[in-house]
């Protein structure tokens, strides 16, 4: 028979020191377990309270987020025209440029932190030469290459806008909130050969944007009727220019201010291969394609409804 002896010891010894063994052991794979949720934890909440962070896991950030607000640094600020400013901003966390594309037109909200309000704007990829304002103080604007992360906005200020004047009071250095982008319309229809876009004042970004976002030649030909108070600066003539002679666009300018307005003549005719766009303030898309309703879905009116166009193939992007 074996016998056992406890020696003289607490016969409960080897339990006690096991149990601190074990202690010991849920210890460490607790300290194990804190440190690894908290590796992703930690990188989680930063992200979440400072969106602006360059790196997330090991990627660069993107630029634009469509849930936060992300800092943009002005690299330019020049009043091209009276109370007509060109912003040039690039983003302050990242080297990536803007989701440029000719298959869709989109928009960024920008925000007033002063006042928490936000505005929808239509960037444009395209940044100041410094050459020319160093040399002769002259603005003049170079198309984007594929990894140019700047950009421009063009702003009309308002002496009553608090938006607009907070925008065109930014310095050099200082920043802007940009949140989006905001897709105000996705080109996904094989069969349209032309684009009709009927713009005034700024809304003119528009047909600018989708033109010079396109990296190779498009086969829908684009035609512009900008409508403005003043003239075009001469900044904004020479990219029409430019594109005018690439073959994939046409321009035409109406200065209200001589009376020379559009009229339904001036508009083409529609086809089964044609897609219009109005963009501009309330007045002048009622005065082209009638009040565009709830969604911009009520029946087309205005000039555009006497050269046969329709809801199906109207587009409005209310500026």
């Amino acid at each position: 028979m074996r016998s056992f002896r406890f020696a003289n010891r607490n016969p409960f010894h080897r339990s006690i020191g096991y149990g601190r063994l074990l202690d010991s052991r849920s210890k460490k794979r607790n300290l194990a377990l804190f440190l690894g949720a908290s590796a992703v934890a930690i990188p989680l909440s930063l992200h979440y309270f400072n969106p602006d962070a360059k790196y997330f896991f090991g990627s660069a950030a993107e630029p634009l987020s469509q849930q936060y607000f992300n800092k943009f640094i002005v690299t330019n600020n020049q009043e091209i025209e009276r109370n007509l400013y060109l912003i040039e901003l690039e983003p302050s966390q990242s080297t990536k440029s803007l989701p440029w594309s000719n298959q869709k037109i989109w928009s960024v909200q920008l925000k007033n932190p002063l006042i928490q309000i936000a505005r929808h704007y239509t960037p444009l990829p395209v940044h100041l030469d410094p050459g020319a304002l160093q040399k002769s103080n002259e603005v003049v604007l170079v198309p984007n290459s594929d990894k140019d992360a700047r950009f421009c906005l063009l702003v009309k200020k308002y002496n009553d806008g608090d938006m607009t004047r907070y925008i065109c009071s930014r310095n050099i250095g200082d920043t802007l909130e940009l949140r989006g982008p905001s897709n105000d319309y996705i080109h996904d229809e094989a069969h349209i050969s032309k684009f009709v876009m009927l713009t005034a004042g700024t809304g003119i970004t528009v047909p600018l944007q989708l033109l010079l976002s396109e990296k190779e030649k498009s086969h829908i030909y684009t035609e512009v009727l900008q409508s403005s108070n003043i003239e075009l600066p001469l900044v904004l003539r020479r990219l029409m220019k430019d594109l005018e002679k690439n073959g994939i666009a046409k321009f035409h300018e109406f200065d209200d201010n001589s009376r020379k307005f559009v009229t339904a003549n001036d508009i083409p005719l529609a086809t089964s291969s044609s897609l219009a766009f109005v963009c501009g303030p309330n007045g002048y898309i009622n005065y082209i394609s009638g009040p565009p309703g709830r969604n911009g879905l009520a029946p087309v009116g205005g000039l555009l409804r006497d050269r046969n166009w329709g809801i199906k193939n109207t587009i409005r992007l209310i500026d």
